[in-house]
């Protein structure tokens, strides 16, 4: 995502943008990133994100599934369902997306499904805040 893409995005995301999320998260995410000490490289990519990125990190983190005692997996989201549940539109989806790749976090299929990398699912464990 260029610098072009990433501006739309924040201009989405920002406050009073359709892409705004809700205070009560926005407040959690925030509580937990004042909270926290982070190394190096989580500091750095937890100030670049959005909180809408933020929200569908979680939101595919919660996408897990245990297979058996000590396996656990997380299922990649259809675009189609990530869209529904965010009410968000296509481009919006692909903008939030691409930045989440730039990024390391998520990979993004060819169908337009996107599931965490292991890089993600390491990051979410050490910055998530508790619910």
């Amino acid at each position: 995502m260029g610098d072009d893409g990433r501006a739309r995005l924040e201009a989405l995301a920002g406050p009073g943008g359709p892409l705004e999320i809700r205070e009560a998260f926005r407040a959690r995410w925030e509580k937990a990133r004042a909270g926290r000490a982070f190394g190096p490289t989580e500091a750095t990519v937890v100030e670049q994100l959005l909180p809408i990125q933020a929200h569908v990190l979680e939101w595919l983190y919660q996408q897990r599934v245990d297979v058996a005692p000590d396996d656990i997996s997380w299922q990649d989201a259809p675009q189609p369902r990530v869209v529904a549940y965010f009410d968000i539109t296509d481009e919006q989806y692909r903008l939030i997306v691409e930045d989440l790749q730039r990024l390391g976090l998520v990979d993004v299929h060819f169908d337009g499904s996107a599931g965490l990398t292991l890089e993600g699912i390491r990051f979410l464990q050490v910055v998530r805040p508790e619910v």
